[in-house]
């Protein structure tokens, strides 16, 4: 009579690996989200910091104005909005525990 029932030895080695794979995989992809957060958030930084430094060399004190005050808000709050739009997707999909 034929044995039908599975080996269950191999079976929890299958299955302890595939989930050792998953976890691999995730921690992996938490660690691309969080390096292209880093890098949208420098982003804005280089941007705020080109802003101001061209805000010295326009024409006009008022155009200068605007393009410091852009800079300015640049630097502040595209990396505050960055990191509050990343953390609220995150949560949703499980990055950020």
């Amino acid at each position: 009579m034929p044995d039908d029932r599975p080996d269950y030895a191999r079976l929890r080695v299958e299955m302890e690996s595939r989930r050792a794979a998953a976890i691999e995989r995730s921690e992996q992809y938490g660690r691309r989200v969080r390096a292209g957060i880093w890098a949208l958030s420098l982003l804005w930084y280089a941007v705020g910091v080109a802003l101001i430094l061209l805000s010295y060399h326009v024409p006009g004190e008022s155009l200068g104005n605007v393009a410091r005050w852009a800079g300015v808000t640049a630097c502040s709050a595209g990396p505050f909005f960055t990191w509050v739009v990343a953390y609220t997707i995150g949560r949703e999909h499980g990055i950020w525990t």
